[in-house]
């Protein structure tokens, strides 16, 4: 970097007039042993909190796929096409209400 905090397109060393015109770093580690490690960790937990959430997404769409068979299972009012269309416009306000539905049928049958 220059005086003003700008990458330079080269850099010279006067001591033998080499100039370097690029870096390619291909990684960096830290030295510190501790902090290699907090590194590591920090890595790990985030691919572990990645993983469930993942997990607890699949969850629920697997809860509200079981809702829609059991409601369907019981009561055929409306085509699934329809109650599909209508999550997509409604959001999670239709999920919502689904999943009141399915928690309701579970507490009938305990």
């Amino acid at each position: 970097m220059d005086e003003n905090t700008k990458v330079r397109e080269k850099f010279m060393f006067p001591q033998n007039n080499l100039v370097v015109t690029s870096i390619d770093i291909q990684s960096v580690e830290p030295v510190d042993q501790r902090t290699r490690d907090s590194l590591q960790k920090s890595v790990q937990l985030a691919i572990e909190i990645t993983t469930n959430s993942q997990e607890a997404a699949a969850r629920l769409v697997l809860k509200l796929l079981w809702v829609l068979v059991i409601y369907y299972s019981v009561s055929l009012k409306k085509s699934l096409f329809e109650d599909l269309w209508q999550f997509y416009q409604n959001g999670w306000e239709f999920f919502n209400q689904i999943l009141y539905a399915y928690y309701a049928f579970l507490s009938t049958i305990d």
